[in-house]
């Protein structure tokens, strides 16, 4: 392919290949006018390998658009590399950025940006300068409507329902505790000695308790990790028998509806496969179907009427296909990237689809949906606030928030999972972690994306061409919804 580039006008490549060593020289030695990167957000990661080669070349281009739906999948930092890609002038110190917009704070030997702050000034510049964000309610107006609602369900297991309330309990207190820890750590270092003569023993006992507390924080911040892992781990399963209840629920229905079910984990994808579907024509997409499979999956479902349901990963098949034979979408388990319920959501509701939506997803209280729900909430608000100025932006919509205003507190059991934040709760290294060291939830395509994404050496410069400041105003276009 590569000795071919040099010959064309226009190169169609994928990030897969466009990263390798002979492709990627090919196109430096094209120097192209126009780079354009569908699906921008894979270049969020400014140490990956992908990125590393990819923006000499996005830098070096006369015009470089960037078009995603999801430009951040949940927090603002994400956004950086691909505005330095457009204009590196401008955006040229991810330091400055994360400390004006992501509320950075020190955290082990680094800084760590994953809040945010003035994100109405942030979404002001970038409207203001360099994006366009087009709606899919505003450009896809025959797209008809997605409803989403919460249905309740109950672990049955009554053993492991007062075990995972143990442990959701032990958690909440680990994290309290590791908190307050950690703001007494933070007062000590801002601590000053009172007289000059008493500097270099005080210096060395409050190194001593430093380290003390520093090796406690340790040790606390290691078991709350491994509690949200066994809280993430068994809250699948457990909810399982009411999973199985409202598929058989949905199946019973005489129009034959097809259904996409949504989990995280194979072992509860395998699970309905080989339970209640095992004698109901489906699909399977999960984290071990090989990438050249899962279209050929989802043409099967989309035209075999005998087929009725796609069992899917979230992350597996939440991207890339097209699954509008179904306009019933559940999700057994949920994830902690707004984005990514969102996309998987989004693969019923989108052209093509002649029926209105409907999004349940399944929670169970005194789980590991307690923690997460409200997390994905507030997420997606911050995103929301970010690209579209939209502070009430969430997973419920607007029929669901004024019912929950009409009721009241012991009428609505659903209320549980409210929007507030519980701050510091979970931090997003502690999620990311789960998801590198979760065995039985890893994607055999996104490993492989994010091992090729690994901090290489960097690329060899690309040729610099000067760059028009009139022509970077066109970037982070929706891919699903702008129409050209």
């Amino acid at each position: 392919m590569a000795e071919f580039i040099g010959e064309a006008m226009i190169v169609v490549v994928s990030y897969d290949l466009a990263h390798r060593d002979t492709v990627c020289d090919a196109l430096y030695k094209m120097r192209p006018n126009v780079v354009i990167c569908d699906e921008s957000h894979y270049l969020k990661n400014g140490k990956a390998r992908r990125t590393q080669k990819l923006l000499p070349l996005l830098t070096g281009a006369k015009r470089a658009i960037l078009m995603s739906g999801t430009p951040a999948l949940s927090r603002p930092n994400e956004i950086f590399t691909q505005l330095k890609a457009i204009d590196q002038d401008k955006w040229n110190d991810p330091h400055l950025f994360s400390k004006r917009y992501c509320q950075s704070r020190r955290v082990k030997e680094g800084d760590t940006y994953t809040h945010a702050s003035n994100i109405e000034e942030l979404h002001t510049l970038l409207t203001a300068s360099i994006m366009l964000r087009r709606i899919k309610a505003n450009i896809l107006k025959q797209l008809p409507k997605k409803k989403r609602l919460t249905r309740t369900v109950q672990v049955e297991d009554k053993t492991v329902a007062a075990e995972l309330r143990a442990d959701l309990e032990e958690f909440r207190e680990r994290a309290s505790e590791l908190a307050e820890l950690s703001a007494d750590a933070r007062r000590l270092k801002r601590k000053r000695p009172r007289a000059a003569s008493f500097v270099e023993e005080e210096k060395t006992a409050t190194n001593e308790v430093i380290d003390i507390e520093a090796q406690q924080r340790r040790e606390m911040a290691q078991q709350k990790k491994a509690l949200l892992m066994s809280l993430f781990r068994r809250t699948g399963p457990a909810k399982l028998p009411a999973a199985e209840l409202r598929i058989k629920e949905l199946l019973s229905d005489e129009a034959g509806e097809k259904i996409l079910v949504f989990g995280h984990h194979r072992t509860v994808l395998d699970y309905l496969s080989k339970g209640i579907l095992r004698t109901v024509p489906h699909i399977v997409i999960n984290g071990s179907t090989a990438p050249r499979d899962r279209q050929a999956l989802a043409t099967k479902f989309q035209t075999d009427p005998r087929v009725r349901v796609a069992v899917l990963g979230i992350t597996a098949a939440g991207v890339a296909l097209t699954l509008t034979a179904a306009s019933r979408v559940i999700f057994t388990e949920l994830y902690w990237t707004p984005a990514a319920l969102l996309q998987a959501e989004d693969r019923s509701h989108r052209i093509g689809q002649t029926a209105e939506v409907k999004v349940e997803y399944l929670l169970a209280p005194d789980t590991v949906d307690d923690l997460l729900w409200p997390l994905v909430h507030h997420k997606m608000k911050l995103l929301g606030e970010l690209f579209d100025n939209d502070r009430e932006q969430g997973l419920e919509t607007a029929e669901r928030k004024k019912k929950q205003e009409e009721l009241s507190e012991e009428e609505d059991e659903e209320h549980r999972f409210s929007e507030d934040e519980e701050d510091e709760l979970i931090l997003d290294d502690e999620l990311e972690a789960l998801d590198r060291e979760d065995e039985d939830a890893k994607d055999i395509a996104k490993v492989h994306d994010d091992e090729d994404g690994r901090v290489s050496p960097p690329p060899p410069p690309a040729p610099v061409v000067q760059r028009q400041a009139s022509d970077s105003q066109a970037a982070l276009f929706d891919d699903d919804n702008f129409v050209f």
